[in-house]
């Protein structure tokens, strides 16, 4: 639109400056009254890929906050909400900050005055108002507190950072979940940008179903200029039963405790492969050093196999991988202190590892791919 174009109540815009005329600009809005009551925000879904349903990259809109005050997202005011994701987008200049009802880098979910964000339509026919009931002055000390089971990883450098969630949920599934989980939109090429990986899709909120004994979470990172950069892991006590949290780098073979180093520096450039790391969780073990069984983890991620020490001292190790036929495949000597990888340079399939320790032994069966 231009100067002479009427604004849609409820609709977003995006404003840009030209590289001929940079700088900051300022922009007057003229005519009418300041917006009061229920406003709608106009919507839309296209079938795009004609399989009958909106799914995929479909059903994005960029809508606007209607009033001079900012609206909460998570308030009832809201009309239609059922037919969206939960999770809504909000540019900052530099990132896209999202929110899925109870945490997100979007502070409470709340929506400053005048400012467009995105919503994405999981059903045709959205429909989405927003009454005054939503209108809101400041953010509730309350709102985001609380979270239980949430890791909040943030990475820093090259004078930005970025941040992504990952949560516990029991009702939660593995892949992309309308009601919980928030994609990863990507913001300036300089800033860093840090997601987890599910599938096909990238997030920025994960939230993934509760677990029994360990699980893996991929994580991608981007990054725009070569430069030192720190990842640094926070929310680890709001664990109900306490977890141990490793970060893996896959490029300097490096597997951090987050549990003892909450931060991580290394060095990335723009080339490095995209999915570097992995964060690995595990329930937190109560180890009797007197009972035989738990003392020793074993599991396996893609081609590789994990053997985690549960006590709390370092042992020597011997670890041996068994093919369906009993035959001997892989045999490596570890000095085991938390969490030591194993390569394993064999077809994909069923295996058995061994793991011989302090004159026991522990094995366990792990798929290979």
């Amino acid at each position: 639109p231009d100067e002479t174009t009427t604004l849609i109540p409820g609709a977003g815009y995006k404003v840009w400056s030209y590289a001929a005329n940079p700088g900051s600009k300022i922009v007057s809005f003229t005519g009418g009254s300041p917006n009061d009551g229920t406003i709608d925000l106009p919507t839309t879904a296209t079938d795009q890929d004609g399989n009958g349903s909106i799914d995929g990259k479909e059903g994005w809109n960029l809508v606007g906050n209607p009033f001079p005050s900012a609206i909460d997202w998570d308030n009832s005011g809201w009309i239609g909400k059922n037919k969206f994701d939960a999770s809504i987008y909000f540019y900052d200049g530099t990132q896209y900050l999202s929110w899925n009802g109870s945490k997100g880098a979007l502070t409470d979910g709340i929506i400053p005055s005048m400012q467009a964000f995105f919503v994405k339509a999981i059903d045709f026919s959205p429909l989405l108002k927003v009454g005054n009931s939503a209108r809101v002055h400041s953010p509730s000390p309350y709102k985001s507190s609380g979270i239980r089971n949430l890791i909040k990883l943030r990475v820093t450098g090259n004078g930005f950072n970025d941040v992504t969630f990952i949560n516990l949920n029991d009702d939660a599934s593995i892949g992309f979940d309308s009601r919980f989980d928030a994609y990863k939109l990507k913001g300036i090429v300089e800033a860093p940008q840090l997601y987890s990986i599910a599938g096909d899709d990238i997030l920025s909120i994960n939230v993934i179903p509760g677990f029994s004994d360990e699980f893996t979470v991929p994580l991608g990172l981007e990054v725009g200029s070569e430069a030192e950069y720190t990842i640094t892991a926070s929310d680890l006590e709001s664990f109900q039963y306490g977890i141990d949290a490793y970060l893996e780098d896959l490029q300097e073979k490096i597997i951090v405790d987050l549990s003892k180093q909450e931060e991580y520096v290394f060095t990335a450039n723009p080339l490095d492969a995209t999915q570097r790391f992995i964060l690995h969780l595990f329930e937190k073990q109560d180890i009797n050093e007197n009972f035989y069984g738990n003392e020793i983890s074993i599991y396996s991620n893609g081609n590789e196999v994990f053997v985690r020490n549960n006590l709390k001292k370092a042992i020597n190790a011997d670890v041996f991988v068994y093919n369906i036929s009993g035959q001997v495949v892989g045999q490596k000597k570890i000095y085991l202190n938390k969490l030591e990888k194993i390569n394993i340079n064999t077809t994909p399939g069923f295996y058995l590892i061994k793991v011989v320790a302090d004159n026991k032994v522990y094995t366990q069966k792990v798929v290979l791919r």
